[in-house]
């Protein structure tokens, strides 16, 4: 009987284990092809994405649900934020679609909320609490892509945690 208890416990440990690495891998895995299908260039095809928004909300509600306790290493927590920036940024411009400049919608970077996480927060609030809160590197501004001209160019893959730092 103590056998049978200590395997549930074994078994229980190594699906919450399991469950917990696919939830991640999904995150990455969606988030690259996203970026994959609708990046090209530097750019972002918001046209094609306004036509069928369908990929990018299911991105956000994963954005949305995602348990951070799944983020063991500060490599995954900052390949996380970083690719939740980005897609929040793409969604905020679909949101105001079509517009100019982000700074055309009052509020984008610093009053508008976003589910993530469990949380409500600005793209400030990721950027300056959430990304520089987990380490202080200047290589983040030149990752977090703020949908305006004058941003560094996004990138058309996910940013993972095996490659973050590159």
């Amino acid at each position: 009987m103590k056998k049978l208890k200590s395997l549930l416990l074994l078994t229980a440990i190594i699906g919450l284990f399991i469950s917990n690495a696919n939830a991640q891998s999904l995150f990455f895995k969606s988030v690259d092809e996203f970026m994959g299908n609708y990046v090209s260039g530097g750019f972002v095809d918001y046209q094609r994405i306004d036509k069928d928004r369908s990929a990018l909300n299911r991105l956000v509600k994963l954005i949305a649900d995602f348990d951070l306790d799944e983020l063991r290493s500060s490599d995954e927590q900052i390949a996380f934020w970083i690719n939740t920036y980005n897609v929040l940024v793409i969604k905020s411009v679909i949101d105001n679609y079509p517009i100019n400049s982000p700074l055309d919608v009052n509020g984008f970077f610093k009053s508008i909320k976003h589910p993530a996480a469990g949380h409500m927060l600005t793209l400030d609030e990721i950027e300056h609490e959430k990304l520089f809160g987990v380490e202080r590197d200047p290589r983040f501004h030149f990752a977090v892509v703020c949908a305006a001209i004058s941003c560094p160019q996004i990138i058309s893959q996910a940013y993972q945690p095996s490659n973050v730092s590159e």
